[in-house]
């Protein structure tokens, strides 16, 4: 039942955008498009309120994450009524989406001396906003806050240096070189949307200029946490990862053999390689991992990778690496 309400109110939700932008000034029964896709969007959020309140009383969602929906229906019903316009709603929610972001990095924040079990930064920030929005929206936001927030506390770190038993990943990868390519291309991408883009599509310009500078940030963001989160290997347990966007642990016993793999010049020829994992990128240095029982590669968005006993690893020096693992099994 919860499947078949998602799925008529996903249904709904994207005739309710088509109307709106296809038909939005178009009048039926004295009413714009606009209005009827307002009504729509209106019932996809009642129905969903609903059905998170039963969900409220049988303890299965907390009573938190009734709060957004709650202010959207309201906003919603005050715009069908004619009491309030799209911009009055756009300045209402935009805050109250802030406000609810700024709460969960203050929540992050206060209990940033978590015990190690809790997990890491991104892992509480999700947590903290799972009280507020679905689980996968959680996670999205986690991420992006995760990797915006590297980029711009990079300056203002001390260099990481690693530990004998850590290992980096980022000086072969192709991204090193990233930003410096985007900020060649920025200046020509500014003239161009300059020039195809008539002055007084502001919004426009606006839109793309700032989804180049963006960009930018999130690949430097990208780089600052592959930088600050390097193999470990330890006594016990081995961590891989890709950034924040991928990671991986099992036990060090676990491990029944490593062999070091030439680099491959593209993601077809990785996927070629027969492993069910990967936490790799082309022309990278790479190391594959034969284990006794199954590991899972968590992934930054959609569901966890299958168990699998063999796993592409991507690693700067990958023949200390590889020593590190097959000394560290016991």
């Amino acid at each position: 039942m919860h499947r078949l309400v998602n799925r008529a109110g996903a249904v709904v939700a994207v005739a309710a955008v088509v109307i709106r932008f296809a038909a939005g000034d178009v009048s039926v029964a004295g009413r714009t498009g606009a209005w009827w896709a307002g009504v729509a969007m209106l019932a996809v959020v009642v129905s969903r309120l609903a059905w998170g309140a039963l969900e409220v009383t049988t303890r299965r969602l907390p009573w938190t994450r009734l709060l957004l929906p709650a202010l959207i229906a309201i906003e919603l019903a005050l715009y069908v009524v004619g009491r309030t316009s799209r911009g009055a709603m756009i300045k209402v929610l935009l805050p109250v989406e802030l406000a609810l972001v700024v709460a969960t990095i203050a929540a992050v924040v206060v209990r940033r001396s978590a015990s190690a079990n809790e997990g890491d930064w991104p892992d509480r920030a999700e947590r903290a906003l799972a009280r507020f929005v679905p689980p996968l929206l959680a996670r999205l936001f986690a991420l992006e806050l995760s990797i915006i927030g590297a980029a711009v506390a990079a300056p203002f770190r001390r260099k990481l240096r690693l530990q004998p038993n850590e290992f980096s990943y980022f000086e072969s990868s192709p991204l090193r070189w990233m930003p410096f390519l985007l900020l060649l291309a920025m200046p020509a991408d500014l003239l161009l949307v300059h020039v195809l883009v008539p002055a007084r599509f502001a919004l426009a310009r606006f839109i793309l200029t700032g989804s180049g500078v963006y960009a930018l940030v999130w690949v430097i963001g990208i780089g600052v946490t592959m930088r600050r989160r390097p193999h470990r290997v330890g006594s016990r347990i081995v961590e891989v990862y890709r950034g924040v966007l991928r990671r991986a642990h099992w036990p060090a016993s676990a491990i029944e053999d490593v062999v070091v793999r030439p680099s491959v010049a593209s993601v077809r020829e990785l996927r070629r390689q027969g492993s069910a994992a990967w936490l790799a990128s082309p022309r990278m240095p790479l190391v594959e991992v034969f284990l006794r029982e199954p590991a899972r590669v968590r992934r930054a968005l959609g569901s966890d990778g299958p168990p699998t006993t063999r796993l592409l690893i991507a690693v700067d020096d990958p023949a200390a690496f590889r020593l590190a693992l097959l000394a560290g099994r016991g």
